[in-house]
């Protein structure tokens, strides 16, 4: 008698051979759900994919719009100076902010721009008396050029004078105020 053996085998080993199923089970796996589950697959990973590009570009998103409001240079004031005058004569800042300074010189002559400390003022002439009392300059500002600088604001809010240090130009009106808030 020729004997028989039972050859178990999987269904990957039997590529066509159906799939076992639960008895209990509703679900059966057609030849195409078979060749669409790797497709299927596939779209729920680029689905998570995509969703994680979603999120990295709304959070890189909310840090430029943050840096954007906390600025990345403060305020500024833009100054024009003449042969002897500011324009503007006033300038508002924001206390221990950065600000950036460009002071363009239209006049003939070399300038400056001295912030003096709080509660101090200077009694023409400008001289070595009052050097100890400046907060912060932009000086040798030639004829014809612009300059810029950038200062940390006084943290104390008020107001400081604005003055050209240079022999004789306060004598012609070379002040200004610079209010701290």
């Amino acid at each position: 008698m020729v004997g028989t053996e039972a050859v178990a085998c999987t269904a990957a080993e039997a590529p066509d051979a159906e799939p076992r199923q639960d008895p209990g089970s509703q679900w059966s796996a057609s030849a195409n759900e078979r060749e669409l589950a790797p497709i299927i697959r596939d779209s729920e990973r680029l689905k998570e994919t995509m969703k994680k590009l979603l999120l990295v570009a709304i959070l890189a998103l909310g840090i430029s719009t943050v840096l954007t409001a906390c600025g990345t240079g403060g305020p500024s004031i833009n100054v024009t100076i003449t042969d002897f005058a500011y324009a503007p004569t006033t300038w508002t800042v924001p206390a221990g902010a950065e600000v950036t300074l460009n002071a363009r010189n239209d006049g003939s002559v070399e300038h400056e721009f001295a912030i003096m400390k709080l509660g101090t003022s200077v009694t023409p002439p400008f001289g070595d008396k009052d050097e100890g009392n400046i907060f912060w300059e932009l000086d040798a500002v030639a004829a014809g050029t612009t300059k810029s600088a950038t200062f940390t604001a006084p943290s104390e809010p008020g107001d400081y004078e604005v003055i050209c240090g240079l022999a004789g130009h306060i004598e012609k009106g070379m002040v200004g105020t610079l209010t701290v808030k």
